[in-house]
């Protein structure tokens, strides 16, 4: 008689639960960068290097190419892992970016792979599409699945320290190839950031999934000096989220840490880093 091994039970056990707690999977938006993890998940609002896998829109606010990567363990099981990085590129007429996400294990994992693109309209509205292309690889005869998923979104400023965000994230509850019958969610992400003069940022944002109930998250960030900042934040749904970080920068070198806490699951560490090139 063979016996499966205690470890693929663990595994396997936490995937189940997985899809049955509203933890996003990469079909999903998953909050990529350790930024938005400290922050409570919000992403929407936000500008920069990961925007290109969260609201386009934010890629605008580019100066020069950036290389980025990021790496978290999901619950503290190695199989469990996630990475991704990103590749900026600014130009005349808006900033352009490919990205990559993988996440799972040989027996079953996900990736995404997306070009972006951002610009500014004027001074006061920024606006971002991405086309994503989902593998879901899946062991033994189960089969792979496949599928292209769109994503637009923009960022308002109406006033000099607000910014306003709204993100649709496949539009139109595109299908995979092989499960005609089953359509993907639609995912809608809107939010607000206000910076309280230059040390601290106040962030919210609301996620409704079109198959599942409204998500609450918050984040706030303190800029404790020119090269050192601290995050928390707190996401409320079905379960909580609580989250902290920190975030380092030097020159053309970024790296943040965070570490998030699900009420049931426990808690998940995560890294991103950045490189910067050139000066414009």
């Amino acid at each position: 008689m063979k016996f499966v091994r205690p470890a693929k039970v663990v595994v396997l056990f936490t995937f189940i639960l997985v899809w049955q707690f509203p933890c996003q999977a990469i079909h999903d938006v998953f909050p990529v960068s350790a930024r938005s993890r400290a922050l409570g998940n919000v992403t929407v609002m936000l500008s920069g290097v990961w925007s290109g896998l969260h609201n386009q829109a934010g890629l605008a606010v580019m100066e020069n190419p950036l290389f980025a990567f990021h790496y978290e363990n999901h619950f503290m099981i190695a199989e469990m892992g996630f990475e991704a990085f990103t590749f900026c590129i600014p130009s005349g007429s808006g900033t352009y970016a490919f990205n990559y996400i993988h996440y799972g294990y040989n027996g079953y994992n996900e990736s995404k792979t997306g070009l972006a693109y951002g610009k500014s309209i004027g001074d006061k509205l920024r606006a971002g599409i991405a086309l994503n292309y989902i593998r879901i690889h899946q062991a033994a005869d189960y089969g792979n699945l496949h599928t292209v998923i769109p994503g637009i979104g923009i960022q308002a400023l109406p006033l000099q320290d607000l910014i306003i965000a709204f993100h649709i994230y496949n539009p139109a509850g595109q299908r995979f190839s092989n499960l005609q019958g089953e359509r993907m969610p639609v995912l809608i992400r809107a939010g607000a950031g206000y910076s309280l003069e230059d040390d601290v940022m106040v962030c919210f944002e609301i996620v409704k999934r079109s198959d599942n109930g409204i998500v609450f998250a918050t984040g706030l960030e303190y800029k404790v000096s020119e090269t050192l900042c601290a995050r928390m934040g707190i996401q409320f749904g079905e379960y909580a989220q609580v989250s902290f970080g920190i975030g380092w920068q030097t020159g053309s070198f970024r790296a943040d840490l965070a570490v998030w806490r699900h009420s049931v699951l426990g808690y998940s560490p995560a890294v991103s880093v950045s490189w910067s090139f050139g000066n414009r």
